[in-house]
């Protein structure tokens, strides 16, 4: 997986621009119809990377300090406050908070990226692993944006080659148990990649990556 802070800070300042491209032509109408996810409108869908720009730059902030971090308590009143906004404004102001989360992770020096640790949500990430995070959460939501105005988008190219090897990690953190066991192969193209995984009762899932070569490294 990529571990040169800068390609991040890259690839999510692309995402943010690409959000950006799409959104700012919308009118009201338009930010308050339907998005991909059935149960959100596009506003709906930018107060949620709005949300969680604001909390993602409260706990790089607190770990920059020194700080505790926020608890989930503080979530709720965040949410709130988001959801009580127009169409317009939850768009407006995403784009400016998103914007300012980049905005904190490029005004870093090299020393201060490879000395951030964050601890967030049970896990203890350093710089890579949060904007890996946070990536993934805005690359796929802008995409949610994007599929419902022209059915041919597609999740930006670069964000998927970055994120694509850290498959592993995601599937073993959100795996469910089965009951009866499960094994299948997922081969991908653009990035070419084909992942096994491995489900059963245990809940632990196992992926394989294999090379373009055919051999198979284990990712998990």
């Amino acid at each position: 997986m990529e571990t040169d802070p800068s390609n991040w800070i890259t690839a999510l300042q692309r995402s943010h621009d690409h959000l950006r491209s799409i959104v700012s032509p919308l009118d009201a109408e338009q930010l308050a119809s339907q998005a991909y996810p059935s149960e959100w409108s596009i506003a709906e869908v930018l107060s949620h990377l709005g949300s969680g720009a604001e909390i993602f730059g409260l706990f790089v902030e607190a770990a920059l300090s020194g700080e505790e971090p926020p608890g989930r308590e503080a979530f709720p009143a965040i949410w709130e406050r988001w959801n009580a906004k127009s169409p317009s404004e939850k768009a407006d102001d995403a784009l400016d908070q998103d914007a300012g989360l980049v905005g904190i992770f490029g005004g870093l020096d090299p020393e201060r990226l490879e000395a951030l640790q964050i601890s967030l949500f049970g896990m203890d990430l350093d710089a890579n692993g949060i904007m890996l995070m946070r990536l993934r959460e805005h690359a796929v939501h802008t995409w949610d944006v994007a599929v419902a105005l022209d059915d041919d988008a597609v999740v930006d190219p670069p964000a998927v080659e970055l994120m694509i090897d850290g498959l592993g990690q995601l599937v073993a953190r959100v795996g469910k148990p089965l009951d009866d066991p499960l094994s299948l192969v997922v081969r991908t193209v653009e990035p070419e990649r084909a992942f096994r995984l491995e489900l059963g009762e245990q809940a632990i899932p196992r992926t394989c990556r294999w090379s373009s070569a055919g051999r198979s490294t284990s990712t998990g």
